[in-house]
Parts: structure tokens; sequence; C-alpha cells
């Protein structure tokens, strides 16, 4: 391998990394870019989108980018990790956070990378694979706060419990505070508890900690993904369960309650 490719091929490890904080799903083969499987469709317009936005010099095929040469590596990275949505994430309709829904689909709508905030796409994107269908995601940019918002309060408190109960105590390192706030409809969301104040000199500072914990997150929520789903599907069930979920939907801590407690019957089986 002559030594500008070596310098290639490291380039791509490094703009693959960056991509992968930015909520892209992608592998590499030497010196080409390849979505993951499961991703959608678009992945790999907004990919090509990318990278050309960035500078990077690249070749598109049918299944895969080959990236010809990387002028800057640092500006390259820096401008991926930062790339502001261009599309917006789609709004759940009602059936897609029903009790039907959550117990019956496994794999939750998939968002594109680019439909989603910089700061906490790789984490959204994660919880899809999981099977947790996303209905709202903030970046935490103008002084407001970053978060992520399951949709509906199934899905919601289907992902507290994993947070809380095993996510927050294996991730004990992270940057920031995280938790989890349950709001008056419900629905519970996942945000940082306080931001540091802006480092001086260095305005995105704060935003890349809270990058680089969600995708952290998103790293555990993948390795977890089939776990998640199959464990959702032997505990709830549809039509035996349908009546009790339905009449506790608008009251957050008996239903609360409820899920919990049939997920400790089920371990203590």
């Amino acid at each position: 391998m002559s030594r500008d490719m070596h310098d290639l091929i490291h380039d791509v490890r490094r703009i693959r990394e960056a991509l992968t904080l930015r909520g892209f799903s992608v592998w590499t083969l030497h010196n080409r870019l390849l979505p993951e499987s499961g991703a959608p469709w678009i992945e790999l317009h907004e990919l090509e989108w990318a990278l050309r936005e960035a500078g990077i010099a690249v070749h598109a095929g049918a299944r895969s980018i080959t990236v010809l040469d990387v002028p800057d590596p640092d500006a390259a990275v820096r401008s991926i990790r930062h790339f502001r949505p261009y599309s917006a994430l789609p709004k759940p309709m009602w059936y897609d956070a029903s009790w039907k829904t959550f117990t019956r689909r496994l794999h939750a709508r998939t968002p594109s990378a680019l439909s989603l905030p910089a700061e906490v796409a790789c984490l959204a994107k994660s919880m899809s694979a999981a099977g947790i269908l996303v209905a709202r995601a903030g970046g935490g940019r103008g002084g407001r706060e970053p978060f992520v918002e399951p949709a509906g309060p199934y899905y919601g408190l289907w992902f507290r419990y994993w947070f809380e109960e095993h996510l927050s105590a294996e991730l004990r390192d992270l940057n920031l505070p995280w938790v989890i706030r349950q709001g008056e409809d419900g629905n519970c969301r996942l945000t940082v508890a306080r931001m540091p104040a802006p480092a001086s000199g260095e305005p995105r500072t704060e935003l890349m900690l809270v990058q680089e914990d969600a995708c952290r997150m998103g790293e555990w929520l993948k390795r977890r993904a089939r776990e998640i789903r199959e464990f959702r599907r032997v505990i709830f069930k549809y039509r035996s369960m349908k009546r009790e979920a339905k009449r506790m939907a608008d009251d957050p801590e008996a239903l609360r309650e409820w899920m919990y407690g049939r997920i400790a019957g089920h371990i203590g089986q």
C-alpha cells in the first residue's frame, strides 16, 4: 500500500468517526464509506452531500461512496460534526405511539441523520434501532437545553426504564449530568440537568460535550438493541393488556407502576 493511500485511509477513518457523531450509520472499507444495514434509503444521498459540503472529493456509487481526497481533514471533521439539520424530523401520528404499535412493531421508524440536531443525532438514531420511536429532539443551541423525547407515554416509560435502571448505571463517566424529566402530558424527556457555562473563546465546547455523551449513549443502545426489542415483545401483549394500558395512558404515575411491575414480574420468573 502506498504512503498516499495509507494516509487517505487514515483520513477516511477520521471522517467516519465524525459522521458517526453526527448520526450517520456508516462503516469503512479502505477508502470507501458504506451505510450500515438498516439505514434509511436517503442516508447515502445525505452522506454524499455532507462529504461534498465538507470539501471532500468523492465518487458516489450505487451502494457506497469512494473518498478520493481529503484536502483539509481537520476542517472536514469540524464541518461534519456541526452540520445543522436540513430537513425536519417527521412528527409521529397518534397511531405511531399507540399501544398496538408499541406492542406489535419492534422496529421504530428510522429518521435520517440530517433531520436531527447534530448534538443528539447519534442517540436518536440508536433509540430508533432499539425500537423506541422518537418524537422530538433538540440540540441545545441558543441557551436551550438539549433533549430527546420518545413518542407518547408507552415508549417514554420504556426508555425511562432502560435509562434509569441500566444505561446510567453503566455509563457513570459521561461529561454531563443527564436526567429523565416527565412533562405534564406524560411524555418523558431525556435532557441535561445543567449545562456548563460556555468556555471563553470556545462557543461550541459545551455542545461538543453533549454530542460525545449522546454518541456514547447511542452506542450502548445499539449494542443492546436486539435485547431491548425482544424484551418488550415478551413482556407486553396487545390484546390481553390493552384495556389496562389504555385506561392508564393519561395517568403517568399509574402507568409507570403498572409497566415496571410487569417488567419486575418477568425478571423474577
